[in-house]
């Protein structure tokens, strides 16, 4: 199961920020399905992949504060 979490949140974040394009998709259902794995998984197997949404997370926040314009997926990294 840990496999799977860690698996799907790669693909999710790989294709909400990429880091070679400092390209941000705001796709509010990407963010939503992120946020949904999150708050699913438990949180002891968590712990060591969070890096990566983590990360994906701050530069998406720096990203969208610079250009608000999707509210709904706004809303959704601050739930995430």
């Amino acid at each position: 199961s840990n496999i799977h979490a860690e698996s799907l949140i790669g693909t999710i974040v790989g294709k909400l920020y990429n880091p070679k394009d400092a390209k941000v998709i705001e796709n509010e259902y990407l963010i939503k399905c992120l946020l949904r794995v999150l708050i699913t998984i438990d949180k002891g197997s968590l712990i060591p992949m969070i890096d990566s949404p983590l990360n994906c997370l701050v530069s998406l926040l720096e990203t969208v504060c610079h250009n608000p314009s999707n509210p709904i997926f706004n809303h959704n990294i601050f739930e995430c």
